[in-house]
């Protein structure tokens, strides 16, 4: 599935008051969702550890239909911040940067909470899913989307890599959080939503601070 044409589509505000309402009365009703993030293989407990565990799948009942969502538990810092830090950093890149190779998106997240992020589901792999996965599950992920997206585009993973390394360099330019926290620039930190007039469009995932 080729995502180029659209952005992750923001959650109904309805359903974000949905959730933030179930989660206030019982913050723990998020155990008993299915685990949602494909990196879930690496079985590292509890959701309240890191990686996949910490990501959750529901499905919200909004008029007549149910949104698929995913609820993120946060950590080493509070929701709020971790939104708005990273939507902060998507526009002062996208206000000072003129990329050749790719364009970056702004995701639509909404802190649940102290310790929620809540976003709408979306099938798009990241770069690692396509180039370095440690799983079956995000091998075959990245695996299918980038062939659709080869067969559409006749695109290469080199130029994906291009387009990656061009994304590092520029944001090593404007954030000086790169220094000091060098995980911003792993490939699990981007979905690739397709490619669109020569360019590859990356999204945040919602774990970079």
């Amino acid at each position: 599935m080729l995502l180029e044409n659209m952005p992750v589509k923001p959650l109904p505000l309805g359903v974000i008051k949905r959730i933030a309402k179930k989660l206030s009365k019982n913050p723990d009703i998020v155990s008993r969702l299915p685990i949602a993030d494909i990196r879930a293989e690496r079985k590292y407990g509890r959701d309240i550890k890191p990686w996949g565990w910490r990501v959750r799948a529901a499905k919200i009942k909004y008029g007549k239909k149910k949104v698929s969502a995913v609820i993120k538990r946060v950590h080493d810092v509070s929701a709020k911040p971790l939104v708005k830090g990273i939507q902060r950093i998507v526009r002062e890149h996208n206000a000072k940067m003129r990329p050749k190779l790719y364009e970056l998106r702004m995701p639509h997240a909404y802190p649940i909470g102290k310790d929620f992020v809540a976003m709408a589901r979306t099938p798009a792999p990241t770069i690692k899913d396509i180039m370095n996965p440690d799983s079956p599950a995000q091998k075959e992920r990245g695996r299918r989307f980038f062939e659709a997206m080869k067969k559409a585009h006749n695109i290469s993973t080199k130029q994906l890599d291009a387009a990656f390394k061009e994304l590092c360099d520029n944001l090593k330019k404007i954030n000086t959080i790169i220094e000091t926290q060098p995980f911003w620039l792993w490939k699990d930190q981007f979905f690739v939503l397709g490619y669109k007039k020569g360019k590859f469009i990356f999204m945040p995932v919602m774990d970079i601070v």
